[in-house]
Parts: structure tokens; sequence; C-alpha cells
């Protein structure tokens, strides 16, 4: 059986990626990524690969040095539970710590299953701590007055 592999994003992995977002965009889950915005964030996403084909993928932007969110973290269905979505998170972090020169790292990302989150050291927090979030992409979502989604936080001081 082929193992999971987690591997920096090429552009060549732009269809794949746009195909793994689409049907949780669909599902209003995720927020749709026109192929231009995968591509212009592809030097910060991830894919899981599974067979050489990418099965998850993962987005982390910067907000600041010191604070970053994880977005767009899906997984295609037959391989949830299967263990991608948590080594891609923990990439995503591992990455943001090799990139960032600040000594306390914040790491939030908003959520429908904070629980999945809780087992990888993030704890709920609420949405408004995150006002850069809001202020960059919230408020052009259509479901900014009926938004669900929950914030999970992370932060690690290096000392």
């Amino acid at each position: 059986m082929n193992e999971i592999v987690i591997r920096p994003a090429v552009a060549e992995d732009v269809p794949h990626i746009s195909a793994l977002i689409e049907p949780y965009a669909r599902a209003e889950i995720v927020l749709p990524r026109s192929p231009e915005k995968i591509l212009d964030t592809i030097d910060k996403t991830l894919v899981a690969v599974h067979g050489g084909v990418p099965v998850g993928t993962v987005t982390y932007v910067s907000f600041a040095s010191d604070l970053w969110e994880i977005r767009a973290l899906v997984v295609r269905s037959e391989f949830q539970n299967s263990g991608a979505g948590r080594m891609l998170v923990e990439k995503a972090v591992e990455n943001i710590l090799q990139i960032s020169p600040a000594r306390c790292v914040g790491i939030f990302a908003l959520t429908y299953v904070p629980v999945f989150f809780e087992k990888l050291g993030f704890r709920v927090t609420v949405k408004e701590s995150y006002p850069e979030k809001i202020f960059e992409v919230c408020r052009f979502c259509p479901r900014q007055e009926n938004c669900n989604e929950i914030a999970v936080e992370r932060i690690i001081d290096r000392i």
C-alpha cells in the first residue's frame, strides 16, 4: 500500500488542489479559491500525496511575523481518518516555525471541527481575537453575518 507523503505544493498541483477544494467550497465548508488564488499562495501550500496524486491540502498565511493562519485544510473523503489532515497541519506548523523569526508565534484556524485541532495542541478561542482575519477575509465572506466556524489557536513560545 502506498503511504501518504506530505510535500510542498508546486504549480502543477493547482488543478488537483482546485479539485480537492471544490466540493468543500460547494458545501460551504471552505471558501472557494480560484486557480489564480491557489497559485498566489503556492509557496505556503502543502499537499498530502498518495500514489502520486494529491489527496489533501493546506495553506498557511502570515498576517505578521508572529501571527499565522492555517486555512483551506481539506482531505479527499476516502482519505479522512488516514492521518493526512494531522500530517498536513503538523508540517504547516513546522514550516511556520522555520519561517517566523518571532519568539512567540500564534497560529489560528477557523473550523467546523475544533476537536481535530484540539488533538494537535490548539485550543478554542473567539474569532474576535483575530481582527486581522475579519478585516482581510471574513468581510468578503457571504456567511459573515451567519458564521458558525469556531476559532482555534495555538501559541508557541520558543523560550
